[in-house]
Formats: C-alpha cells, structure tokens, sequence
C-alpha cells in the first residue's frame, strides 16, 4: 500500500466520528458567536465533553464531546458552527528521487553564496534570486515559521541549514507522535525539504561520474561547478543548494508526525495561533529571547514566548470544505493582520477544477502553484530510467504547470490561486540527510516565502499586504507556454524583481483583492 493510501485512509478514519459508539468522545472545532465565553458554558452542561483548547486570536475551541451529543451540541447557544477535526495531509512528502550520497559537503556563508557563477542555481535559475544574492540581498533579519513537520538543526546532519534554525514547537503529544522535538534529525522529512529550499546554503559534492551529475551536465549543465576552482579531489564535482533567502531564520512548528502520515486539523490551528501570538508578544515589547536556557540541541530546541515572524511557510492542505469560512481560513486572515504573511501550497489534486486546499483557500494566503521546467523533468526521469530517458519523456522546452497541482476556483467564486513557482525534482536536504529530488506544490511554497523574504529585508516598513500583492502583481504568465491559464497558475510565473520594482515605485495596494 502507498504513503499516499496510508495517508487517506488516515483522513477517512479521522472525519468519520460516527462510525465510532455512542459512548466514544470525538474530536470538532467549534467556532463561536461573539466571542466564546457562552459557548464555554453550554459545552461544560454536557455530560463527558471537555474544553481541549481555547484559541488566543480567533473565537474558536477544540472540544471532545461524545457522539452521541454531537446532534444537540449543534443548537446550543453561542456556537456560531462546528467542524470535524480532519486530518490535514502535508502534501506528497514521498514524491521525493534519491540523487545518491555526497561525496562531502560544506555549508556556505552569505559571501560564498554572492560568488556563485549566475546560471549555477539549479533549483531556481527563473525567479531570480541569485541577482538579489549577487547584490548581497539574503533575507537577514526575517524570521519565518515553517508548519510543518519539524525542521531538522543538526549541522553535521544538514549543513544546508546551519545556523538557520532559531528553535521550534512541537504541537503534537506522545500519543499522536514519540519524536517530541521539532528540530529532530528523526522527523519526517518534509518540513526541512521545504526550508532547505527556502533558507539553505551549502554545497555537495557528488562523482562526476554519478548520474545526477551527468544528467545535470547534459540538460542544466551551468548548475555542475568545477571542483578545480574549489579545491575538492579530482573526479568530482560540485552542486550548490542556496535556497531563496540564505540568511531568514527559521522557527520550526511541528504539527505532521514523523512517520509522514496526517496531523489532526486542531493541531494545525494550535500552531497558526501560537505563531500569531508570538508576533503580537513581540510588538507588545516582550524580549524575543529563549524562555529555556541551555536549548539548541537538535533533541532540545530553544522556544519563544516572543519573535518578529514575517512570514508564515505552510506546506500543507486539507479539505476546502468552507472556503474562506473555516477557522484555518479565518486564522490565515488573522496572520495578516498580525503582520505576518502566510505563504501556503495549493496541494496537489489536480488536474481537477476545485481542488484547491485549505489553508491556501483563506481569504489574503499567497497560495502556490507548481510548475515543472523541461531541465529539472529530465533530471528526474534520468535518474528513475537511466541516463537518456529524461529527453524522451520530455522533448518539449516550455515551462509547464506540474499536472497533479490542484487547480481554482474555489466553491465561493475566488480564483484560489496567486501564482506558481518551481516545484518539481528541486534539490533539498531531507531531516535525516538524505538528499533527493523533491516534487510537488509543498516545495513550490517555500520559493515564494523566499521571495518575501527578500522583500521583507529590504522594505522592512512594508505592510506584509502590500508584499503579498507586489508578488502578485509581479509574476509573469508569459513564462508558463502551455495553456494554462489563471486558474492554474494564478497572476503568472514568480518573478522577484518585477515585485522588487513594484514596492520601490510605491502605489502597490494595501489590500487584498476581493
């Protein structure tokens, strides 16, 4: 049976509590009416519910309740809806290709990554990151949240990651998950996927024999880097992973278990909440400094009660099932007006209209979209089919829409997607070290977090609205010549210096379009 089976069959068992006995407790959100302490009250007079979880930022509680009470829960006062706790499924962790081990590697200053030929980013080369690296323009001074599944810190495991990783949280109990730390080299590789992507540094060094580098050297061959000039042994060579902002720093907030299955909706909100308090701690004044001395191991990471978060990285979807009105939806909104900017991943669904996830379809997500480049496919296909296959399978030139990537629009007439970005056969680092071609709308995110990021460095006045919009503005359809239109690939290609210009010219506007 797949991952991807084992992982709906998980979402079926999760939003179906009737199948359970009367006398079993199930799991809801229940979102109030004006405010909860009303809805408080009427869920304690039912005899075995409890109170899971009030949330700071949106009137909303997650709440046991027996089935059987379940029905008459529904018309008490105060309660504006209930919702299942589903699973939330991070989208297609498995869909990753080894590239076998590295002969070495090393992480890479900011400096390091400045001098770096142009055309040597491999994951990227379109959205332009490397000239805003090349004009020492990193991301420094952003702090960004991957929610997600933990986000390894352990040097000598990641170098891509070292130094990036200020500490985490884990929202998920022993019972749900035995990896408690969320900076873990043992969790499931999915969120350090993503912030390699985002905030990695570090080159690997491969045979230049092997055939990633000679599938590298024949379709993406600016990307292969000679050791001569490094200084690496003979009969090697080099590949550079330097993500979109090198220099963001990461807080990592695990609420996806280690063994790649789904992490219950509640749990998700839990961590979007926490992230929106911390943010508001720290304009209130508090000191964002560790509140556990000592922290900074990979089994102990240091924890906030306050950070500067711009950005919200969420690769990660559930079903859309109230578009805009569920409370994920509602806390995305809440992000925004917080100031940070929730950077989400359409999933992974398509070709099929309306299948775009939640939290990507709350109102102001910068939701992502997937695209795949005739370079990276034959990268791919070479290494799952042999050298030569990847020319075969791919013959036409043209930046596509990945063809699994959920397609808008969304069921309350929104478009459902804001623009697209590279997403298929990126070269990441994975929690256990491993390094693979990772596929899908999941790594597609984490470039346009990236981006605002960059933004973010150097308009740090900005309302994070008006970086959302420049992205927006900014992308290119141009670029994307295979048919697809707005509702796969939303305002275009990403394209970072084009929202650059924008945001330095003024006038991009403040709010979120309707």
């Amino acid at each position: 049976m797949s991952n991807r089976m084992i992982r709906m069959l998980t979402l079926f068992v999760l939003t179906a509590p009737a199948l359970a006995s009367p006398a079993a407790a199930a799991s809801f959100i229940v979102r109030c009416d004006g405010g909860c302490a009303t809805a408080t009250a009427a869920i304690q007079q039912i005899p075995g519910a409890r109170i899971d979880r009030a949330f700071a930022n949106v009137d909303a509680l997650v709440v046991d309740v027996p089935v059987a009470a379940v029905a008459s829960l529904k018309s008490r006062p105060g309660i504006a809806e209930i919702q299942e706790d589903v699973a939330v499924l991070s989208t297609d962790p498995s869909d990753e290709q080894p590239v076998g081990p590295a002969a070495g590697a090393q992480a890479l200053s900011p400096a390091q990554i400045a001098s770096l030929p142009a055309g040597s980013d491999y994951n990227a080369p379109l959205v332009g990151a490397h000239g805003f690296h090349a004009q020492g323009r990193f991301g420094a001074g952003v702090v960004v949240a991957v929610i997600d599944s933990g986000v390894a810190n352990d040097p000598a495991v990641v170098p891509a990651l070292a130094g990036s990783v200020l500490g985490g949280e884990n929202f998920l109990p022993a019972s749900l998950d035995p990896v408690l730390s969320a900076t873990s080299t043992a969790n499931d590789p999915h969120g350090t996927f993503a912030a390699v992507l985002l905030a990695g540094h570090a080159l690997y060094r491969f045979p230049t024999a092997s055939p990633f580098i000679q599938s590298l050297l024949a379709h993406a061959p600016q990307s292969v880097l000679s050791c001569a000039s490094l200084g690496c042994p003979a009969g090697e060579s080099a590949v550079a992973v330097a993500g979109v902002a090198p220099a963001a720093k990461i807080y990592a907030m695990k609420i996806l278990p280690s063994n790649g299955t789904a992490g219950p909706s509640s749990r998700v909100l839990m961590a979007m909440d926490r992230a929106i308090t911390l943010r508001r701690n720290f304009d209130a004044g508090l000191p964002a400094v560790p509140v556990n001395p000592g922290c900074g191991a990979a089994e102990n990471p240091c924890v906030y009660d306050s950070l500067p978060i711009r950005i919200a990285n969420m690769s990660f979807g559930g079903p859309a099932l109230y578009a805009g009105g569920s409370v994920r939806d509602l806390l995305v909104t809440e992000m925004l007006e917080a100031g940070i900017l929730p950077v989400t991943a359409t999933g992974n669904d398509g070709p099929a209209a309306l299948t775009v996830q939640s939290p990507g379809s709350g109102p102001g997500a910068l939701n992502v979209t997937a695209a795949t480049s005739a370079a990276h496919e034959r990268v791919r296909r070479d290494l799952e089919l042999g050298l030569g296959a990847g020319l075969q399978l791919r013959p036409a030139g043209n930046l596509q829409i990945q063809g699994t990537s959920s397609r808008g629009p969304l069921p309350d007439g929104r478009l459902g997607i804001d623009l697209a970005a590279d997403g298929y056969a990126l070269l990441s680092q994975g929690a256990d070290g491993r390094l693979s071609l990772v596929s899908g709308t999941s790594f597609a995110a984490p470039l346009a977090a990236g981006a605002a990021a960059l933004l973010g460095e150097r308009f740090p006045a900005a309302p994070v609205v008006e970086i959302r919009n420049a992205l927006v503005e900014g992308a290119d359809p141009s670029l994307l010549t295979d048919g697809s239109g707005p509702v796969d690939h939303g305002a275009g290609f990403l394209q970072i210096a084009a929202a650059d210009a924008l945001l330095a010219a003024g006038g991009v506007s403040p709010h979120l379009p309707h």
